[in-house]
């Protein structure tokens, strides 16, 4: 099952170049690969870097510090929204919730993220 960014996104539309986000955790932690977040709002970012578009940056609410550094591969979908979309891996009863992907408002292609093989076996089901 997959939920989608409605029950824990909030968003902000800023330059497209870099497709600032605000991630709003409200019920329990979520997983970014190995960053872990705690209820509160997130900035997710683009690196500056031309040559690898899926650097992912996550930083605190204000932006004055920077959690963590993801690599990310190409998502793409479908149906394009005008609201940034999360979709979350299935996971077990009681196991932190793990970020899937994350899409851009306005954009058919986003970040999805890997995670260690026993993540995936137990999240065999998402979609």
């Amino acid at each position: 099952m997959v939920l989608l960014a409605g029950m824990f996104t909030s968003h902000v539309r800023a330059d497209e170049r870099d497709n600032m986000t605000i991630l709003t955790v409200a019920n329990g932690p979520v997983q970014i690969y190995d960053t872990y977040l705690a209820p509160g709002k997130y900035v997710l970012k683009l690196a500056d870097n031309p040559s690898d578009r899926n650097i992912v940056m996550i930083h605190n609410r204000d932006q004055t510090h920077l959690l963590g550094t993801v690599m990310a591969i190409p998502a793409f979908r479908l149906e394009v929204t005008d609201k940034p979309e999360f979709r979350y891996w299935e996971t077990p009863a009681g196991a932190v919730k793990a970020l899937r992907a994350w899409y851009y408002p306005g954009a058919t292609y986003g970040q999805e993220f890997r995670y260690p093989k026993h993540l995936g076996q137990a999240a065999a089901t998402g979609s």
